[in-house]
């Protein structure tokens, strides 16, 4: 299972419910989170086997923006969850990595038989063009 995660409560609620119901029945799927490299607190704690995490904002610049302002958390140690995802990663074999903004509209750009992304996941009712600026 992949996801983008910030303060990481998603991967920690589905991580939690799958360990409860599929204890006695085979293994848990691995976890890959992504964080998006200007504001990487989680994966940076994770890569240097850290207990917690950095205690100070991170520093987004120029050289290195965010993908969106909107996705930009202050003060992501005051959640208290890295623990709980450490826990998750550990348990399920999982691991972090990073995206930059140039890797993700690069990537919004590749042509996949033909056709652009949002075409290929919208053939497979997965997204939808509608609302979205172009």
């Amino acid at each position: 299972m992949a996801q983008t995660i910030s303060a990481a409560f998603g991967p920690i609620g589905i991580y939690s419910i799958l360990q409860h119901f599929l204890e006695n029945r085979g293994r848990i799927p691995r976890f890959l989170g992504i964080q998006q490299e200007a504001n990487c607190p989680m994966y940076k704690a994770w890569k240097s086997k850290s207990k917690e995490l950095e205690r100070r904002p991170p520093q987004s610049s120029l050289d290195q923006p965010l993908l969106t302002r909107v996705m930009y958390d202050v003060a992501p140690y005051t959640y208290g969850t890295y623990g709980d995802l450490r826990d998750v990663l550990t348990a399920c074999r999982g691991d972090l990595t990073t995206i930059s903004r140039s890797e993700f509209f690069s990537f919004l750009e590749q042509d996949f038989d033909g056709r652009s992304l949002f075409d290929f996941l919208s053939e497979r009712a997965l997204t939808s063009r509608k609302g979205m600026a172009k």
